[in-house]
């Protein structure tokens, strides 16, 4: 990890895919700019060793404390107003995410 400390906004495809539908399907359909995301943040470290709980690996962490100049700290999406406009939710969290995306590569 170049720098387990930045922290971005996770949102599984399937949540994504649902909220297209809802937009797509709305009558008339209301353009405009919204903020999607899942609402909370995560930090790099949180998400690799999530991952390595969830694929039960005891795989070492190379963390190099390296971060990209400028790069934001936190990236957190407000997405009250699409949740709103379109009457949708995340539902999958980012562990439950990693769980399926794992259980389909086991599969395949």
């Amino acid at each position: 990890l170049n720098d387990p400390t930045l922290r971005r906004d996770y949102l599984y495809i399937k949540d994504f895919e649902k909220l297209i539908i809802k937009i797509i399907s709305h009558e008339p359909v209301k353009t405009g700019t919204y903020n999607v995301g899942c609402g909370k943040s995560y930090s790099n470290l949180e998400v690799a060793e999530m991952f390595r709980k969830v694929a039960r690996s005891d795989c070492e962490l190379i963390i190099k404390e390296s971060p990209r100049l400028n790069d934001a700290p936190d990236c957190l999406a407000d997405n009250n107003l699409v949740k709103e406009t379109f009457s949708w939710e995340p539902t999958y969290s980012l562990e439950m995410g990693l769980c399926e995306l794992i259980d389909l590569k086991v599969q395949y």
